[in-house]
């Protein structure tokens, strides 16, 4: 009978998914609920900025926003809580669909808001340290003459900046049409009064966007119910002018699960053969199964007519592919055979997700999912979070159908209830590459096994494949172009050849950023990555050892004008490059300081590693989950336990109690690393190996500690990693909403103690709250 019952619900699913080709995985973002996504390409990665959606609304009552950001858009970076409600002065609840603008080397965070007196008004937030990933400051009021919601703003060619707005119903707009307005050059204030657009904007009810192309402006929006159906499309209109008049054209994207309907449009990067590639971001309520409030954002290709026309965008469930070291949820199976997917993830345990739970699993049933990538680097471990009130069973990872190659088994066993939820991982009886369809094949007695939840694969390496990082030469000869020497950054001269320089003092500007990237190559080497300059798009590439790295996408390699680098980890916690085809390592050319070569160009002439110009430290302004890492602060005022004062790594004390300390001059040590692991809803945990016990806190006036008194699963400590956009991190305590910092003020304390019991990071006497963030890369 259950057999019946689920071919029955099968038919169902299939009627509503599988109109078009499913591949898992659309949504991207999953362990939130996510809508309205605006995305935008900034230092050369597309950078989303959504609306959160909570786990349990009490209708659109969202008070935060998290960005999101991808160098392939598959590999998706949460950079964290960017804005709260609490941190606008002018604003009382409601955070709708924000928008973002870089200008005058300077970001703009475009946000609507319920202030005060219950009216909804647009306000702005910025960065000025030349982050787009935040955080971002509100200003004290909102902007003057704004009102109602879904600020979109577009900077034209000219520098010209333009905002359009405007929701019927609760936006305040009813039986009106959107309104635009001009810019002030600060970005921040109306040139003007806001003007309604009267042409073109058939059946229009909110969610503007507004994008250019071959010198057509297109202008996007959601009709609500107002186009005669139930749930919202996105049509279109066209003009040659941003004033208007504006002609109509008609859909650009369908239905979705819900009601609701926002999108944005964005190009990004060219495909082989040099056409421009664009893709469409909306959201759906497909993980909530179809509630209204509980959105999750996805994307896929967008396509243009040879008219300039847009054709109608494919809904699929492949998005632009699976990346295998991202949390699949178990739920957007490709197919299966005898599951069901009709429960809400709830309850308990290690990492309570949130969408719908795959359950009812017996002896013989599976799940699959087509075009998984596993990339160059592989995978060596599997893992997965799943509930159990049975004997459990056995999880098999099989490849290719539900008999073929076992890659690997997770034995899963009672957990106390349906609802209690463990994660746990395995191993895989080989390194997995490449782009395989992955079957889960579920084993057992006659009882029901267990629900699943999600699973992801581990990779063979920490290596930070998908994020934005800098490189810092330990070369302490490295020479600017102000002749000033010491240990500097890489950045690209773009005042010469795009060469790869060893010249900027500090972390910040968007020309020490390189976003490391896996390479799909077909043989028995991992650790092959590319780096991908933000300053140009390009990736690093050589001409030879005598000639410096560059990234000025010369056309003389068979790899399509992209290195391949070969990263290694060094026992002191250093990374270095071998350029794969050369087999030399780079280096710094500090030789040649004195004779006029400033900035200090970077080669591959090593033979060996060795020497000094050839080791780097990687920083990273994200959480790399799945890396070791280490965190060295700021705070001019450590001390260790020789009372020596100067900036420290953090380590844990091993003679005392494992408190969290800051008194180690120098990465190397076991001490001083951290594995960096996924607690769940966008929280982190960090895993020392010093002794493999999980940081956690007792208090505010006790030092963080890592001396096992709790059991690991159920008590370690959770973190919300912040990106303080200036290339340093700060790690909030989720227990008790406090930052971590390094207890300075008694210097007889030695080694200096890190304690969770600073409540803001924005005051700059607290400075002591940022921390480095090196990868080791094991």
């Amino acid at each position: 009978m259950k057999k019946l019952l689920i071919l029955l619900l099968f038919i169902s699913i299939f009627l509503i998914f599988f109109t078009t080709a499913i591949y898992a995985l659309n949504p991207f973002v999953t362990h939130i609920y996510t809508a309205d996504p605006s995305a935008h390409v900034f230092d050369n990665r597309v950078y989303v900025y959504p609306s959160h959606d909570k786990d349990n609304p009490d209708f659109f009552d969202m008070v935060d926003y998290h960005v999101f950001s991808s160098a392939d858009l598959k590999q998706w970076v949460d950079h964290g809580v960017v804005l709260h409600v609490n941190d606008v002065p002018w604003a009382s609840e409601y955070m709708w669909a924000p928008d973002c603008a870089f200008k005058n080397g300077t970001y703009y965070f475009y946000f609507p808001a319920i202030d005060q007196s219950g009216n909804f008004k647009i306000g702005v937030a910025i960065n000025e340290k030349q982050s787009p990933a935040g955080p971002f400051t509100a200003l004290n009021n909102p902007i003057p003459g704004s009102s109602s919601v879904d600020p979109v703003v577009f900077v034209d060619d000219d520098g010209q900046a333009y905002m359009f707005f405007g929701g019927q119903g609760m936006g305040g707009r009813d039986d009106h049409g959107p309104l635009w307005v001009k810019l002030k050059d600060n970005m921040i204030e109306f040139d003007g009064t806001p003007q309604e657009i009267t042409s073109g904007v058939d059946y229009w009810f909110e969610a503007c966007w507004v994008h250019k192309r071959n010198g057509i402006y297109y202008l996007s929006y959601s009709t609500g119910s107002n186009a005669g159906t139930d749930r919202s499309e996105i049509h279109y209109s066209t003009s040659t002018n941003i004033a208007g008049p504006w002609t109509y054209r008609g859909l650009v994207i369908g239905m979705v699960s819900g009601w609701t309907n926002h999108h944005s449009f964005v190009k990004y990067k060219t495909d082989p053969f040099g056409n421009e590639q664009w893709y469409a971001f909306y959201h759906t309520s497909d993980m909530s199964g179809g509630i209204m409030e509980k959105r999750s954002i996805c994307v896929d290709r967008l396509y243009y007519n040879a008219d300039g026309t847009m054709q109608t965008v494919s809904q699929t469930r492949s998005g632009t592919g699976t990346d295998a070291y991202s949390r699949i949820k178990a739920m957007f199976f490709t197919g299966q055979n005898g599951v069901q997917t009709n429960e809400d993830v709830a309850g308990s345990g290690d990492i309570v997700d949130i969408g719908k739970q795959v359950s009812y699993i017996q002896n013989g049933d599976y799940i699959y999912f087509n075009n998984v990538d596993f990339g160059s680097i592989g995978a060596t471990g599997f893992q997965a979070t799943f509930a159990s009130n049975t004997n459990g069973g056995t999880l098999e990872i099989r490849n290719g159908s539900q008999t073929g190659t076992k890659l690997g088994e997770l034995n899963v066993s009672n957990t106390g209830s349906w609802s209690n939820w463990v994660t746990t991982s395995c191993n895989l009886n080989t390194r997995v590459t490449g782009k395989r369809n992955i079957y889960l094949v579920f084993k057992g007695g006659s009882d029901y096994l267990f629900n699943l939840n999600w699973f992801k694969f581990l990779r063979s390496t920490k290596i930070p494949v998908g994020y934005s990082v800098g490189f810092k030469s330990l070369n302490p000869n490295c020479i600017d172009n102000q002749g000033n020497m010491g240990q500097k950054y890489l950045c690209i001269d773009t005042d010469h050849n795009r060469d790869l320089c060893a010249n900027r003092p500090a972390v910040g500007g968007a020309w020490e950023k390189f976003s490391v990237l896996d390479y799909n190559y077909d043989n028995s080497q991992n650790n092959l990555i590319e780096l991908n300059s933000s300053n140009n798009g390009k990736n690093l590439c050589s001409e030879g050892f005598n000639n410096p790295i560059n990234a000025s996408g010369g056309d003389y390699r068979e790899t399509a004008d992209n290195e391949v680098f070969h990263w290694f980890a060094n026992s002191d916690g250093t990374i270095s490059f071998q350029n794969l085809w050369s087999r030399y390592y780079l280096c710094a050319d500090t030789w040649e300081y004195g004779h006029g070569n400033n900035p200090v160009k970077i080669y591959d002439n090593r033979p060996g590693i060795g020497g000094i110009g050839e080791k780097f430290y990687c920083e990273i302004g994200d959480a790399p989950i799945g890396c070791v890492v280490t965190f060295k602060s700021l705070n001019p005022n450590c001390i260790d336990n020789q009372g020596n004062m100067g900036t420290k790594y953090l380590c844990i004390d091993t003679g005392h109690n494992r408190d969290l300390c800051a008194n180690r001059p120098a990465v190397g040590g076991a001490w001083e690393k951290f594995l960096v692991e996924d607690a769940g809803n966008g929280y982190i945990a960090l895993k020392s190996l010093n002794n493999l016990q999980y940081l956690r806190c007792n208090g505010t006036t006790i030092p963080i500690n890592a001396n096992g008194e709790f059991t690991i699963d159920s008590n370690r400590e959770r973190f919300q990693w912040r990106n303080n956009g200036d290339g340093t991190v700060a790690l909030k305590n989720v227990q008790y909403n406090m930052f971590l910092c390094v207890d300075t003020i008694d210097k007889s304390n030695n080694p200096a103690k890190v304690y969770s019991n600073r409540s803001a990071v924005a005051d700059e006497s607290y400075s002591y709250e940022k921390f480095y963030c090196q990868v080791i890369g094991e």
